[in-house]
């Protein structure tokens, strides 16, 4: 796990690599459980104050407590998401995990050869895509039942 100290080290030599020399920004640094979001302008910049020099469309560097390589990510979403994206999928550029309601109820369902076993059906509703998904929860198992073709009067 990486300190913050540590974290910020990592984020000036992500910043090192780039062709234009800049610097930190420590008054905006964001901190998450996940890890924290650095922001940084041109060294130039930081000296002069002319608007000129400032570096426009920078996307900040978010650098992982678990030791993950520094990435930039989007400025076009808010860092949280950005943030929850890298805990939900690894990936803090990734698209943001959907968020899910469940409602539901529990299914349970006869193999061949006899053993029981419980499967989800989960009526879900999906706030992004504003719709109701119905969704099948079942477990891994060596046994699964046939699609039964019963007619429902």
């Amino acid at each position: 796990m990486r300190t913050a100290g540590q974290a910020r080290e990592a984020a000036v030599a992500h910043l090192a690599m780039s062709e234009v020399p800049a610097v930190l920004v420590d008054s905006n640094t964001e901190e998450f459980d996940a890890g924290w979001v650095f922001y940084y302008q041109s060294a130039h910049y930081v000296v002069t104050k002319h608007p000129g020099d400032m570096l426009v469309g920078n996307a900040p560097i978010f650098v992982a407590r678990n030791g993950a390589s520094p990435v930039f990510i989007s400025y076009h979403r808010p860092t949280s998401e950005s943030v929850e994206a890298f805990v939900c999928r690894g990936n803090a550029n990734a698209a943001p995990n959907p968020e899910v309601e469940l409602l539901g109820w529990r299914v349970r369902s006869r193999c061949p050869q006899r053993r029981q076993y419980e499967s989800a059906l989960l009526l879900a509703w999906q706030p992004q895509r504003k719709q109701w998904m119905l969704v099948c929860l079942a477990p891994r198992q060596e046994c699964k039942p046939k699609a039964s073709r019963r007619r429902v009067s």
